[in-house]
Protein backbone atom coordinates (compact mmCIF):
# COMPACT_ATOMS: atom_id res chain seq x y z
CA UNK A 1 0.00 0.00 0.00
CA UNK A 2 1.35 3.42 -1.06
CA UNK A 3 1.54 6.17 1.40
CA UNK A 4 1.33 10.06 0.66
CA UNK A 5 4.83 10.40 0.90
CA UNK A 6 5.68 7.95 -1.73
CA UNK A 7 2.69 9.69 -4.26
CA UNK A 8 3.60 13.19 -3.15
CA UNK A 9 7.51 11.63 -4.41
CA UNK A 10 6.41 10.23 -7.48
CA UNK A 11 4.50 13.00 -8.95
CA UNK A 12 7.25 15.35 -8.36
CA UNK A 13 9.82 12.74 -10.06
CA UNK A 14 7.51 12.72 -13.21
CA UNK A 15 6.65 16.76 -13.35
CA UNK A 16 10.17 17.32 -13.05
CA UNK A 17 10.56 16.48 -16.70
CA UNK A 18 8.50 19.51 -17.60
CA UNK A 19 10.30 22.16 -18.87
CA UNK A 20 10.56 25.46 -16.97
CA UNK A 21 9.31 24.59 -14.01
CA UNK A 22 10.35 23.59 -10.43
CA UNK A 23 8.70 21.49 -8.33
CA UNK A 24 7.23 21.57 -4.41
CA UNK A 25 6.41 18.29 -2.88
CA UNK A 26 4.58 20.43 -0.09
CA UNK A 27 3.07 23.58 0.31
CA UNK A 28 5.48 26.47 0.91
CA UNK A 29 5.29 29.71 2.17
CA UNK A 30 6.09 32.19 -0.71
CA UNK A 31 6.83 30.28 -3.89
CA UNK A 32 8.12 31.51 -6.51
CA UNK A 33 6.99 30.81 -10.17
CA UNK A 34 6.81 28.75 -12.23
CA UNK A 35 6.58 26.22 -9.84
CA UNK A 36 4.02 23.23 -9.42
CA UNK A 37 3.00 22.80 -5.84
CA UNK A 38 1.53 19.30 -5.06
CA UNK A 39 -1.13 18.41 -2.24
CA UNK A 40 -4.11 16.37 -1.32
CA UNK A 41 -7.64 17.43 -2.56
CA UNK A 42 -8.79 19.21 0.19
CA UNK A 43 -12.43 18.22 -0.04
CA UNK A 44 -11.19 14.02 -0.10
CA UNK A 45 -7.95 12.40 0.40
CA UNK A 46 -8.72 8.81 0.09
CA UNK A 47 -11.25 6.01 -0.31
CA UNK A 48 -10.72 3.03 1.47
CA UNK A 49 -11.62 -0.23 0.57
CA UNK A 50 -12.42 -0.51 -3.19
CA UNK A 51 -12.81 -3.14 -5.39
CA UNK A 52 -15.44 -5.49 -3.19
CA UNK A 53 -13.36 -4.22 0.27
CA UNK A 54 -9.97 -6.18 -0.78
CA UNK A 55 -7.86 -3.48 -0.27
CA UNK A 56 -7.88 -0.81 -3.08
CA UNK A 57 -7.42 2.79 -1.90
CA UNK A 58 -8.56 5.64 -4.32
CA UNK A 59 -5.91 9.06 -3.35
CA UNK A 60 -7.03 12.11 -4.52
CA UNK A 61 -4.63 14.73 -5.32
CA UNK A 62 -4.03 18.48 -7.12
CA UNK A 63 -0.89 19.56 -8.50
CA UNK A 64 -1.46 23.57 -8.84
CA UNK A 65 0.86 25.53 -11.59
CA UNK A 66 1.49 28.88 -10.20
CA UNK A 67 2.96 29.83 -13.95
CA UNK A 68 3.65 33.87 -12.68
CA UNK A 69 2.61 36.73 -12.10
CA UNK A 70 0.20 39.24 -13.81
CA UNK A 71 3.45 41.62 -14.24
CA UNK A 72 4.51 38.41 -17.24
CA UNK A 73 0.52 38.02 -17.92
CA UNK A 74 1.46 36.84 -21.61
CA UNK A 75 3.83 34.69 -20.90
CA UNK A 76 2.26 32.87 -17.69
CA UNK A 77 -0.81 32.32 -19.82
CA UNK A 78 1.80 30.90 -22.33
CA UNK A 79 3.21 28.58 -19.94
CA UNK A 80 -0.08 27.59 -18.57
CA UNK A 81 -1.45 26.83 -22.66
CA UNK A 82 1.21 24.53 -22.69
CA UNK A 83 0.69 23.09 -19.82
CA UNK A 84 -3.25 21.97 -20.04
CA UNK A 85 -2.90 20.92 -23.40
CA UNK A 86 -2.24 17.29 -23.90
CA UNK A 87 1.40 17.75 -26.08
CA UNK A 88 4.53 16.39 -24.60
CA UNK A 89 5.18 19.48 -21.95
CA UNK A 90 1.66 19.29 -20.33
CA UNK A 91 0.93 17.61 -16.63
CA UNK A 92 -0.92 15.48 -18.05
CA UNK A 93 1.79 13.92 -20.64
CA UNK A 94 4.29 14.24 -17.48
CA UNK A 95 2.40 12.21 -15.02
CA UNK A 96 0.84 9.83 -17.11
CA UNK A 97 4.14 8.93 -18.81
CA UNK A 98 5.03 6.69 -15.56
CA UNK A 99 0.86 6.44 -14.43
CA UNK A 100 3.25 3.41 -11.29
CA UNK A 101 5.10 7.21 -10.23
CA UNK A 102 8.30 4.82 -10.57
CA UNK A 103 6.13 1.53 -9.32
CA UNK A 104 4.89 3.13 -6.30
CA UNK A 105 1.15 3.10 -7.42
CA UNK A 106 -1.05 1.06 -9.91
CA UNK A 107 -2.27 3.70 -11.21
CA UNK A 108 -2.11 7.74 -11.34
CA UNK A 109 -4.12 9.51 -13.71
CA UNK A 110 -5.30 12.88 -14.52
CA UNK A 111 -8.82 13.43 -14.04
CA UNK A 112 -9.19 17.25 -15.40
CA UNK A 113 -7.71 20.95 -14.93
CA UNK A 114 -9.80 23.49 -13.44
CA UNK A 115 -9.55 26.85 -11.95
CA UNK A 116 -7.67 28.67 -14.65
CA UNK A 117 -7.39 32.18 -12.81
CA UNK A 118 -5.67 34.95 -11.17
CA UNK A 119 -5.53 35.31 -7.76
CA UNK A 120 -3.70 37.54 -4.62
CA UNK A 121 -1.05 36.29 -2.47
CA UNK A 122 -0.95 37.82 1.02
CA UNK A 123 1.63 39.59 0.39
CA UNK A 124 -0.42 41.58 -2.57
CA UNK A 125 0.94 39.73 -5.77
CA UNK A 126 -1.62 38.36 -8.29
CA UNK A 127 -0.65 34.96 -9.87
CA UNK A 128 -2.01 33.09 -12.79
CA UNK A 129 -2.54 29.56 -12.32
CA UNK A 130 -4.28 26.58 -12.83
CA UNK A 131 -5.10 23.38 -10.98
CA UNK A 132 -5.72 19.78 -11.87
CA UNK A 133 -6.93 16.38 -10.18
CA UNK A 134 -4.78 13.40 -10.01
CA UNK A 135 -6.51 10.14 -9.55
CA UNK A 136 -4.10 7.50 -7.71
CA UNK A 137 -5.31 4.14 -7.15
CA UNK A 138 -3.14 1.43 -4.79
CA UNK A 139 -3.49 -2.15 -3.85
Amino acid sequence: MASLTAIRNGLAANLATVPNMTVNKYVVLQPRPPVFIIRPHPDTLVEHHGAMREGMQLWHMIVEAWAGTLNEAEQAQQLLDVLCSSGASSVRAAIEADPTLGGAVGQAMVARCRNYREFATPEGAWIISATWDIDVITN
